[in-house]
């Protein structure tokens, strides 16, 4: 949802189906793969200013680690960048709110997450 003031993007649409896949299996990205995701991502992001005009752009993403977080400061420098710590409970609850998203909520499992292929 956007505000009027502002344009969002979300990255978790730009995670490839490869990648979804191998999240649901316990496989992690190598250091290559997450520097090419990072910056496809930092392009999705670009191209989302260019058409955003002079309004704000706020970018949302599932997890950052530090390749993306590097990429992305060096990409887009005089950005303002927040780190939002959620409660499990509210992130349960975005989780399920979202279409697509690559975590899934077990209930069978409690509190554990798994990714979703």
């Amino acid at each position: 949802r956007e505000a009027p003031w502002c344009a969002g993007r979300d990255l978790d649409v730009c995670v490839p189906q490869w990648m979804r896949d191998n999240f649901s299996k316990g496989v992690y990205p190598t250091l290559e793969q997450r520097q090419v995701f990072a910056g496809e991502a930092a392009s999705y992001v670009e191209e989302a200013l260019a058409s955003a005009a002079s309004a704000p752009l706020v970018v949302s993403f599932s997890f950052v680690n530090d390749d993306l977080r590097d990429v992305f400061r060096a990409r887009f420098p005089d950005a303002h960048w927040a780190l939002v710590d959620t409660a499990e409970a509210d992130a349960v609850e975005r989780i399920l709110a979202r279409e697509g998203h690559f975590y899934e909520v077990d209930d069978e499992r409690g509190d554990e997450w798994k990714f979703a292929p």
